[in-house]
């Protein structure tokens, strides 16, 4: 890989993820990785360190004079640091998001009947919208039944798969619940998991049929 650095950017690699973290610490400030197995640019992150560097395989950044060590064991995960706007360093929580595009067969009107997650651990989906506009969301209880343990009747995963039904689209009359079902050409998923430890996600599938009349 080769890249040709800006004055303002730094290059760095992270052993642990097989990547190369690349910073940008003027307009537009980006932190966002190269994945040397997938030969890919693979994601954005949400840290915005004043430097970083790779120490004994672990990945470190620094900011307002303080090392914060990534991804040290699994609780810390995505415990990352932040400044604040009175230029207070400290750490939270960043969500982990995906966005998902289902648009096969895009000439094919569809009604979307349910999405199933490939994962280790449980995400919601708050954000979906269709090509025409289109809105429905689906909370972390919808891939649960509300229950609590996996092997109660309801919890919709087997063999790492969490299964939910799309609700409906909330700008008809009868809402997410009872409102016009979702039908469209083509649908964007914003997949998000907010817990503090490592998560796997290994794909998404979406269930639809095929739709006899006009979605718009």
């Amino acid at each position: 890989m080769a890249i040709n650095l800006e004055p303002d950017q730094e290059l760095r690699y992270d052993e642990e993820t097989g990547e190369w973290i690349l910073r940008t610490y003027q307009s537009p400030k980006e932190t966002i990785a190269f994945n040397e197995k997938s030969g890919k640019w693979s994601t954005f992150y949400s840290y915005k360190p004043e430097s970083m560097c790779s120490i004994n395989s672990e990945f470190s950044v620094f900011l307002g004079g303080k090392m914060f060590v990534l991804g040290r064991d699994e609780n810390t995960y995505n415990n990352l640091p932040t400044k604040t706007a009175f230029g207070q360093v400290l750490t939270k929580v960043f969500p982990t998001s995906v966005t998902a595009v289902s648009n096969q067969n895009p000439s094919d009107n569809k009604i979307y009947q349910a999405i199933e997650l490939e994962s280790s651990s449980l995400w919601s989906v708050p954000e979906i919208e269709t090509e025409n506009g289109q809105i429905s969301s689906l909370p972390e209880s919808a891939f649960t039944g509300n229950m609590e343990n996996v092997f109660e009747s309801g919890y919709n995963k087997k063999e790492n798969k969490f299964f939910a039904y799309f609700l409906n689209n909330e700008n008809t009359q009868g809402g997410l619940l009872e409102g016009d079902k979702i039908r469209d050409n083509s649908l964007v998923a914003k997949i998000i998991y907010t817990a503090n430890k490592a998560a796997k996600l290994f794909a998404v599938n979406f269930k639809f049929t095929k739709s006899f009349r006009s979605g718009g």
